[in-house]
């Protein structure tokens, strides 16, 4: 892992100035340590071979180990992370937070910061960086080259979150 990557990888706090980081820079797993393949690519960013998952762009093309529960946190709510100097807000990424339309807050109640996401709109989230309504996520978020088997994995694991 570079300068850079490294530096990122340990500047993940949580809301309590605790260290955020998931189990994504280990690579000892064995299959039976998760139950599910959705669980295994949330926590570690891995594949169902222990191979990490290929991203594109966002802030984890540029760095090496990272997953879903390293921002999102293992139990998928989002909260504050502390990366460098900056204070990032990591949305809340249940499935039941997702398919549910988020008002825009101040709005006048008729718009949303996104519309609900179904999972063709999370694939394309996942691996564009694009919203259910077409804008653009924040350029931290990695674009991960997820399988649609994949995709379809980590969904019903974030429904039962």
């Amino acid at each position: 892992m570079g300068g850079i990557g490294l530096i990122l990888l340990f500047a993940f706090g949580g809301d309590d100035g605790s260290l955020r980081q998931g189990l994504s820079g280990r690579s000892d797993f064995s299959a039976g340590d998760f139950s599910s393949a959705g669980e295994r690519i949330f926590l570690t960013g891995r594949d169902e071979n222990g191979r990490r998952i290929p991203r594109s762009g966002g802030f984890g093309g540029m760095m090496g180990d990272v997953a879903c529960a390293d921002c999102h946190g293992e139990d998928a709510r989002g909260g504050s992370i502390q990366m460098m100097m900056y204070d990032i807000e990591a949305p809340d990424i249940r499935w039941s937070t997702l398919a549910e339309p988020e008002p825009e807050s101040g709005a006048t109640g008729d718009e949303h910061a996104h519309e609900p996401f179904d999972e063709a709109s999370f694939a394309r989230a996942i691996r564009e960086g694009v919203t259910p309504g077409g804008e653009s996520l924040d350029r931290l978020m990695p674009r991960w080259q997820l399988s649609d088997r994949q995709v379809q994995a980590l969904v019903e694991y974030l429904r039962e979150k």
